[in-house]
């Protein structure tokens, strides 16, 4: 059974019809989080923390690029203090690798031996905490003027 109500139409008492309406207003795009351009940054400076590698080759330049068009943002350089914390990527990884060391580690397997030599993490994983705690720690420092 259909329930019969008031009749709804678009015009007015006075038979004039209202302009159409959008049913929710489109806002600005708000701009990124400082926290977005902490991390841009950060892939900055882990793009140029891979320049002591044999892959730096092909990812310095990204970074290069990368960091002119950020600093061509201006409410990207307040976040700048990232590229620390992202160059910390790279000592953390290599402390990561070789956390059986120092010295020489096997594996072994039912049909080879395999043996490398490991550098001492310490120093790696020294360096890494550093550099990242000093990226955050500036970070907030230069968030509170």
């Amino acid at each position: 059974m259909r329930r019969r109500g008031p009749r709804v139409t678009s015009e007015m008492s006075d038979g004039v019809r209202p302009p159409d309406r959008p049913k929710h207003r489109a806002s600005a795009p708000s701009p990124p989080h400082r926290g977005a351009w902490f991390v841009a940054w950060a892939v900055v400076g882990a793009g140029f923390s891979t320049s002591i590698s044999v892959i730096g080759v092909f990812v310095v330049p990204v970074a290069l690029v990368a960091t002119v068009a950020l600093l061509r943002r201006p409410a990207a350089t307040s976040s700048i203090a990232g590229i620390a914390s992202g160059a910390a990527l790279l000592p953390l990884f290599v402390a990561y690798r070789n956390r059986s060391g120092p010295g020489t580690h096997c594996t072994s397997s039912p049909t080879s031996v395999s043996c490398r030599d490991l550098y001492n993490p310490l120093p790696w994983l020294a360096i890494g905490v550093v550099l990242l705690a000093g990226g955050l720690v500036a970070q907030r420092l230069t968030s509170r003027r």
